[in-house]
């Protein structure tokens, strides 16, 4: 599916106001100082992304003229069709679909990342398909959670610094870790994340952040205690002392892949 990130996507409170030191996101990040768009196309209202979302529509209605050929039924027509029940669809995003498959923003290195990540216009088509599976990406989070009947996976790569730095965040199941090429002298290779197979999608991957709310309940109105990776790049104006820590709740890095976990300290 295409699609392309909103502002509007984020409805979660922002941090306590006590907290400073962190910018817009576009005068922050790339995507929106790097793309340009045409006139009637704005970046900082919800039209990119609707936009975007329509040509889903295009693509969708002539299927044999899709560069990738990949598809060869429309999907409306197919939900409708006497056997749809017996149709089990996959469908992938870059962007996220659901605010829920992104850290709560006090657990955000960058508090304000919920307003370049995700489409409401993408959630609602997802919704609207109801696949038993959606593989999305973008944010660097390994994730493997079901929610409202929908199973949401992200497997990504991540940089190599967030490799060294945070593995078990960017972990979902046995992906990135690497293995031995069976013959000699070749490089280690990462073996790709099965997600399903004959019998169906296959058993929930382990992964820290959708672990974490596997564990805990999603509380976007607690803004003011932050994680020390948070708070230790931002400002408290307070009297007392920053209120810094997790509240009790394991730290979501310790969640993750038991292979990542003598890799990574953050």
């Amino acid at each position: 599916m295409l699609s392309w990130h909103s502002q509007s996507f984020d409805t979660e409170p922002a941090l306590d106001n006590q907290w400073t030191g962190y910018s817009e996101p576009t005068k922050t990040m790339t995507d929106f100082m790097l793309c340009k768009w045409p006139a009637e196309l704005d970046p900082h209202d919800d039209s990119v992304a609707a936009y975007m979302d329509q040509l889903n529509d295009i693509r969708w209605a002539d299927p044999l003229n899709w560069s990738t050929k990949t598809l060869q039924m429309d999907f409306e027509r197919m939900l409708k069709a006497p056997n749809s029940k017996d149709i089990e669809i996959v469908s992938f995003s870059h962007f996220l679909s659901r605010l829920e498959l992104l850290p709560e923003r006090r657990y955000l290195y960058y508090p304000e990342l919920a307003k370049a990540v995700g489409s409401n216009a993408l959630g609602q088509r997802v919704a609207r398909i109801r696949p038993v599976m959606h593989v999305f990406g973008h944010t660097h989070f390994g994730w493997d959670q079901t929610i409202e009947g929908i199973r949401y996976v992200s497997a990504p790569l991540g940089m190599p610094a967030e490799r060294r730095m945070r593995m078990s965040t960017v972990a979902c199941g046995n992906f990135p870790q690497t293995q031995r090429a069976e013959l000699d002298g070749e490089d280690d290779t990462t073996a790709p994340l099965l997600i399903l197979d004959a019998q169906g999608p296959v058993e929930t991957a382990v992964a820290g952040w959708s672990g974490f709310y596997k564990a805990y309940a999603r509380d976007p109105d607690q803004v003011t205690v932050l994680p020390d990776y948070v708070a230790d790049q931002l400002t408290w104006g307070g009297n007392n002392e920053a209120p810094v820590g997790w509240q009790g709740k394991t730290p979501a890095w310790a969640l993750g892949p038991k292979w990542t976990l003598s890799k990574q300290n953050a």
